[in-house]
C-alpha cells in the first residue's frame, strides 16, 4: 500500500498492488515450500477483500475487515474514498478460466458503493430529499398567497358592495327627507287653510250687525250704529246740489 500525502489538499492518493490469485499447478509452488506459503496468504488475502466487498454490497452491520491485514489497511480507504480498480488479464485461451474469475471479481468490486459512492449518494438523497420539502413548502406558501388574495378580493368586493349599500341608504334617506319636508309644508297649509276656514264660518255665525273681531262693530246700547267702512274701500264724499249753493232769494211779501 502506497500513500501519497498532499500539502495543499487533505486528500490522499492510495496505490494498492493486488496479486492475482494463485494456481499452485500452474505456479509450480511445491506443498513443502515457501512459494505455497505465500500464494495461500495472496489467496487468503484476495478472498478477505471478496467478503468485505460483498458484506459493503449488502450494507451489513458487521464488515470483516480484521481478517486479512490487506483489508484492515484498506478499512479506511473503503469508507471513505472513491475506488478506482484495474484488472490484469491474460489474452491467452489457456488461461480463460483465470480471466473469468479475475473479470467476476471486477464486476463485482464495480456494481459496490463504496465510501465516496456512498456519500456523494447519501448527499444525493439528502438534497432530493430538501428539494422536495422545499418544492412541498413553496407549494404550501403558494396555496396560502393564493387563498389570502381571494380572502383580498373577496374583502375588496365586500368593501364595494358596502359603498354601493351606503350609498343607496344614503339616497334612500334623502328621499324620506324631502318626503317630511313636503309632508310638513302640506301640513301647514292645510293647517292654515283650516284656520282660514274656521275664522269665515265664525264670521258668517255672527249675523249682519257684525261683530267686533270679523270686521264691524259692536252695538252699544244708548248709541247709534256707527256705519263701519271696509278697510281697503274709500268713502265717498256726497257732492252738494247745484241748487244748494245759490242765495235764498226774498220770499214774497
Amino acid at each position: 500500500v502506497l500513500t501519497a500525502p498532499s500539502t495543499t489538499s487533505d486528500g490522499q492518493l492510495v496505490l494498492v498492488d493486488l496479486a492475482g490469485s494463485e494456481n499452485v499447478h500452474k505456479s509450480g509452488a511445491d506443498e513443502g515450500g515457501k512459494l505455497l506459503t505465500e500464494a495461500k496468504a495472496i489467496n487468503k488475502s484476495l478472498s478477505a477483500l471478496a467478503d468485505v466487498v460483498e458484506a459493503i454490497a449488502k450494507r451489513q452491520a458487521f464488515v470483516p475487515y480484521r481478517n486479512s491485514r490487506l483489508t484492515m489497511l484498506l478499512e479506511e480507504i473503503l469508507g471513505q474514498a472513491k475506488i478506482l480498480l484495474f484488472v490484469h488479464v491474460s489474452p491467452f485461451g489457456v488461461d480463460a478460466p483465470v480471466t473469468s474469475h479475475s473479470l467476476t471479481f471486477a464486476g463485482r468490486v464495480r456494481s459496490v458503493d463504496f465510501g465516496a459512492q456512498m456519500l456523494r449518494k447519501d448527499q444525493e438523497q439528502r438534497l432530493k430529499s430538501e428539494h422536495t420539502r422545499s418544492m412541498d413548502a413553496n407549494r404550501r406558501l403558494e396555496s396560502m398567497i393564493d387563498q389570502l388574495r381571494k380572502e383580498l378580493a373577496d374583502l375588496h368586493k365586500e368593501k364595494k358592495e358596502q359603498k354601493q349599500q351606503m350609498a343607496q341608504l344614503s339616497e334612500q334617506l334623502r328621499e324620506q327627507q324631502r318626503e317630511v319636508t313636503k309632508e310638513k309644508e302640506l301640513r301647514s297649509r292645510l293647517e292654515a287653510a283650516g284656520r282660514g276656514a274656521e275664522s269665515r264660518g265664525a264670521c258668517a255665525d255672527a249675523g249682519s250687525g257684525g261683530a267686533a273681531g270679523c270686521g264691524g262693530s259692536a252695538v252699544v246700547p244708548g248709541q247709534k250704529p256707527r256705519t263701519v267702512i271696509p278697510t281697503g274701500v274709500r268713502r265717498r264724499v256726497p257732492t252738494p246740489h247745484p241748487g244748494l249753493n245759490r242765495p235764498l232769494r226774498d220770499a214774497p211779501r
